[in-house]
């Protein structure tokens, strides 16, 4: 019901044209995509503002626009409060996410055209071979087979750790890592999950690492390597096998990834008790399922200039806003989730 609701009212703003997301339309003049970078919190609002991305929810068209943050602004998370905070943050990720999954897909076709060629031909050529090998190095799968076993083992192998990672998960994922970016980690070295590196001179030490140690956080030149390298962790590592094995099950029968139906088996090493069931409290409570069913927008634009609008349609425009905001702030749908007081949830 309270769903409902929420869409009604947005629709119908939506028709009022109170709602205008200029992301969508397709305007062969307007940039692919834009890699942003803001010294502050106001800087980044702005910018997401300029470009009509003012809502994590793709209500109506289930797009996401190409804005590709580098780093969080300087000032977080002073310049926020714990409502902007966690909104922020969630709106800042999808777009990196669904670029991540192009890539995914990309490579999973990839790896679909390399087993039609070895089931018609009963091998791959030499430069077929070449890529096979290189997707097998990145993906961490190796065998000591050769000829044509070897080439039947790696293709096996990488259709099932090759493939799309809800969005839905990696936000979560990340949202619990940093605690909504506000981690050291997050600010200093653009690090979203906390990965860890040994015997490394790079990478930042942990403020409670103890005498005689040597591992270090991982650091990462923007937030999509941080999001990349933790990707290829879930499609490699023996961590996350159950989580791949529900995977490929899921595309056998031709059904859609679903984050909330697979945090169960997203066991990632962390010290928080009971973390598939947390990742399902901030996936359910932030409804970030919708953003397994989303995509990027093939174009983004600014918005007009708020002049340029007629005088009754401004007003309009105030006027549902206020009301969507002031809805969704009555039913909690905007409050904000301190993870650490949650983080024993059973």
């Amino acid at each position: 019901m309270l769903k409902s609701a929420v869409v009604t009212l947005l629709l119908i703003c939506l028709g009022a044209g109170t709602i205008s997301p200029a992301w969508s339309r397709n305007n062969s003049k307007a940039p692919a995509e834009i890699n942003l970078r803001v010294q502050t919190t106001a800087d980044l609002q702005k910018q997401f503002s300029a470009y009509g991305y003012n809502e994590y929810l793709p209500l109506k068209t289930y797009q996401i626009p190409p804005l590709y943050l580098e780093r969080l602004p300087r000032d977080w998370p002073a310049g926020t409060d714990d409502t902007l905070r966690s909104r922020l943050f969630i709106q800042i990720l999808p777009p990196l996410a669904l670029r991540l999954n192009q890539k995914l897909t990309a490579e999973r076709l990839e790896i679909e055209k390399l087993n039609q060629s070895f089931a018609e031909q009963q091998k791959l050529s030499a430069a077929q071979n070449k890529r096979l090998e290189k997707l097998a190095e990145e993906y961490d799968t190796f065998t000591r087979l050769q000829g044509k076993a070897r080439q039947e083992y790696l293709l096996a192998e990488l259709t099932l750790k090759v493939d799309n990672i809800p969005p839905s998960l990696l936000i979560a994922a990340a949202a619990i890592a940093t605690d909504w970016g506000t981690s050291r980690a997050a600010r200093q070295g653009n690090a979203l999950y906390k990965e860890y590196v040994w015997n490394e001179k790079t990478g930042l030490i942990p403020e409670d690492r103890a005498p005689g140690e040597n591992y270090r956080i991982k650091t990462y030149p923007n937030l999509y390597a941080s999001m990349t390298d933790f990707a290829a962790k879930i499609n490699s590592h023996l961590n996350f096998a159950g989580f791949r094995s529900q995977r490929n099950a899921l595309r056998r029968n031709r059904s859609s990834l679903d984050g909330r139906s697979m945090a169960h088996n997203f066991i990632f090493d962390t010290h928080l008790q009971n973390y598939a069931g947390l990742l399902d409290y901030v996936v359910t409570f932030y409804d970030l399922g919708v953003l397994d069913k989303s995509s990027l927008a093939d174009r983004v634009e600014k918005q007009p200039v708020a002049g340029n609008k007629d005088t009754k349609n401004s007003n309009n425009d105030k006027n549902c806003n206020k009301s969507v905001i002031g809805f969704l702030q009555k039913n909690k749908l905007l409050c904000n989730l301190r993870l650490k007081n949650i983080g024993k949830l059973t």
